[in-house]
């Protein structure tokens, strides 16, 4: 459970063609999500980064306007996309 979850998987995931059948709400909320993780990696590793309050002020528009479409999306793609994003394909020969 170490360093979980995995951002290169969730935004792999998030980045994939199959979500392209989904709620809108549920496309948008990946795709900020992708935005964010990349944004927070910046603020975390990037010695040379600055925010202006007022970006801060409209990234945090964007992101409850993305979770509030999230939220309108049916609980059965909301599931979905957590289960999506959060879990990894097993490779190699199936055990029967």
């Amino acid at each position: 459970m170490y360093r979980m979850p995995d951002h290169a998987h969730i935004e792999k995931q998030c980045r994939d063609d199959l979500l392209s059948k989904s709620p809108r709400g549920v496309r948008l909320f990946a795709n900020q999500l992708v935005n964010f993780k990349n944004k927070r990696e910046d603020a975390d590793y990037d010695p040379l980064a600055r925010f202006e309050i007022h970006e801060v002020m409209k990234d945090i528009d964007i992101v409850e306007s993305a979770v509030l479409g999230f939220d309108g999306c049916d609980s059965s793609s909301r599931r979905m996309f957590a289960l999506y994003v959060a879990t990894k394909a097993r490779s190699g020969k199936a055990n029967i």
